[in-house]
C-alpha cells in the first residue's frame, strides 16, 4: 500500500470518528427554541392563579431545595404551611438541569387536601403549551389525596386540580410529586442545532476524504 493509500484511509478514519463524535446532543425544556417561561397554576385562593411563573433561566428551575420551609420556597399557598418546588427533570422526577420533564415536589402540614395543581405550562413569547402527560406521581399521607386526581393536572380543564394530600406526620423530608411532560419536548430531547452543524460538517468531511481517496487510487493503477 502506498504512503498516499494510507493517507486517503486515514483521513476517511479520521472523519468517520467525526461523524460518529457529532451525533446530535439532545436538549430539554431549557433548551427550547423561544423559551420565556415556565408556569404552575395552583388553585388554593383562585382557579389558575399562576402563582409559580419563572422566566427562562430562572436558576430555581435548576434547583432542587432541601429543607423545603415557608422561607425556602420557590412558590405556595398557605404561608409555612404548604410549600413547592418546581424544577426541570428526568421522567421519573429526579433533577437534571436540561431535562425534558418539569416536576413539581410540595409538602403540605395542614389537613386540607393540598398540592392543588390545575396545569403547567411553557411559554415561548406569548404562545403557551401546557403539557400533556404526567409520567410520574407521588400522592401523600394516607387518606389525605383524592386517588387518580393527578392526571387533572395535564386535562386541559382550567377547573379541575389535583389533590395529592398533606405531609403531616410523614417527617420534614416528606413529599408529594408531580412530573409532567410537553407534547413538543420528547422524552429524549430535541436535538441542539449545533451539533446538527457539527454532524453536517462531518458528512462533509468523510465526503472529502472518500473523493480524495479515489482520486489517488485512480492516479497510482493508470
Amino acid at each position: 500500500m502506498t504512503a498516499l493509500n494510507r493517507s486517503g484511509i486515514a483521513s476517511v478514519w479520521v472523519a468517520g470518528l467525526m461523524v460518529l463524535a457529532a451525533t446530535p446532543a439532545m436538549a430539554g425544556i431549557a433548551s427550547v427554541a423561544g423559551l420565556t417561561a415556565v408556569r404552575a397554576y395552583e388553585a388554593t385562593y383562585s382557579i389558575n392563579d399562576g402563582t409559580g411563573t419563572f422566566a427562562a433561566g430562572d436558576t430555581r428551575l435548576t434547583t432542587q431545595i432541601n429543607p423545603l420551609t415557608a422561607a425556602n420556597r420557590d412558590f405556595g399557598a398557605y404561608p409555612g404551611d404548604e410549600n413547592y418546588d418546581i424544577f426541570y427533570s428526568d421522567a421519573l422526577g429526579n433533577l437534571q438541569a436540561n431535562g425534558s420533564f418539569l416536576t413539581i415536589e410540595g409538602n403540605c402540614n395542614v389537613p386540607y387536601g393540598c398540592f392543588n395543581v390545575t396545569g403547567v405550562s411553557i411559554f415561548r413569547g406569548a404562545s403557551e403549551e401546557f403539557a400533556n402527560v404526567v409520567t410520574h406521581v407521588v400522592y401523600g399521607r394516607p387518606g389525605s389525596f383524592v386517588a387518580g386526581s393527578h392526571v387533572n393536572a395535564v386535562d386541559g380543564n382550567p377547573y379541575t386540580w389535583t389533590n395529592l394530600g398533606d405531609t403531616i406526620g410523614m417527617g420534614s423530608n416528606a413529599r408529594m410529586s408531580l412530573t409532567v411532560g410537553f407534547a413538543s419536548v420528547p422524552a429524549g430531547g430535541v436535538p441542539e442545532p449545533e451539533s446538527w452543524a457539527l454532524m453536517i460538517a462531518g458528512f462533509a468531511l468523510v465526503g472529502a476524504a472518500l473523493r480524495r481517496r479515489a482520486l489517488v487510487w485512480r492516479a497510482t493503477t493508470a
